[in-house]
């Protein structure tokens, strides 16, 4: 009888032994994709915080890149794989070095959905107020060449206005300085400036209403070397940013929350913001991305035409 004890007590064991070493084999790690973002509103937030990165067999290392030419450099480099920058950026990065990335989706302004503005200090009530004063915009060429744009298409010659230059995060502590009379601006600087009674909007959509409409704002983009060496695993990460899209869609606010981990953002700001709007692979407006670059060139902001035929995954 003991003897048989021990032999059941033996066979248990070797079960559990082998049950434990087959669970040791079955986790196995799973494959990094190397992020690179900036400090403004991103759906790769909601991706990594609702576990979509995890559902598709991926780790997702978010990395912040504040400026963008290192962002650049880094796609340029193979340093990062994934990263997101504004269409005008991408356009000279193609010139200068074709073949660096692919674009898998975007972000657009429309002008039933803005997220630009002119906002104004409270004795300006009119665009011809601002001739001999002082206008925030954005830090970097993006930001000082869409208000050239716009003032030029508002009629109004951008050298009689002083162009303050500021840091996307000091935008709106700027322009609350008693000399600013304006800014040209987008989210969520803009719902700040509101919130804090720093100004009012005297035009909303200003991209949109004055360059062109619709108006492609940022690209998400693969490196090509990230492409070359792991297809599938790009095609995972796609499925993870599309189930993302449809989850922000369908679920507005508590995407806004999710966002605050990675954000300097005041929650009231998140919440009354407007919100961003995000194109999947096949939704990409392919003839306003040319658009906005043929504006770029007819502005001799860009200094050629791109060939952008091989620039998009799908």
């Amino acid at each position: 009888m003991r003897v048989k004890i021990f032999v059941l007590i033996l066979f248990v064991l070797s079960i559990a032994l082998v049950l434990r070493q087959n669970k040791k084999v079955e986790v196995k790690e799973m494959p990094v994709v190397r992020v690179a973002y900036g400090q403004y509103v991103s759906p790769m937030f909601v991706t990594q915080e609702k576990g979509f990165f995890e559902k598709q067999g991926i780790k997702a290392e978010l990395t912040l890149f504040p400026a963008t030419n290192t962002t650049v450099q880094a796609i340029a480099n193979g340093d990062v794989d994934v990263a997101s920058l504004p269409y005008s950026v991408l356009f000279p990065l193609e010139k200068a070095s074709p073949g660096k990335f692919k674009i898998f989706a975007g972000t657009v302004e429309t002008i039933d959905q803005p997220y630009s503005y002119l906002i104004v200090k409270d004795d300006i009530d009119k665009v011809e107020n601002l001739i001999g004063k002082k206008v925030v915009v954005r830090s970097g060429a993006n930001g000082k060449m869409q208000a050239t744009l716009i003032f030029k298409s508002l009629g109004i010659d951008p050298r009689d206005i002083e162009l303050i230059e500021a840091e996307p995060s000091l935008t709106a502590a700027t322009f609350a300085k008693p000399d600013m009379a304006g800014a040209v601006d987008v989210e969520p600087s803009a719902t700040a400036m509101i919130r804090r009674k720093l100004g009012k909007i005297l035009i909303s959509g200003v991209r949109a209403r004055y360059l062109h409409n619709p108006y492609p704002t940022t690209g998400m983009i693969f490196s090509t070397k990230f492409l070359e060496k792991n297809p599938e695993l790009a095609d995972k990460f796609m499925k993870a940013f599309d189930e993302t899209i449809d989850f922000i869609r369908q679920n507005d606010q508590e995407s806004r929350l999710l966002m605050l981990k990675y954000l300097s953002m005041d929650k009231e700001v998140a919440l009354a913001m407007s919100p961003s709007v995000y194109q999947k692979s096949y939704e990409l407006d392919k003839n306003a991305i040319e658009n906005e670059m043929k504006l770029e060139v007819n502005n001799n902001i860009l200094e050629s035409v791109v060939n952008l035929q091989d620039v998009y995954y799908r």
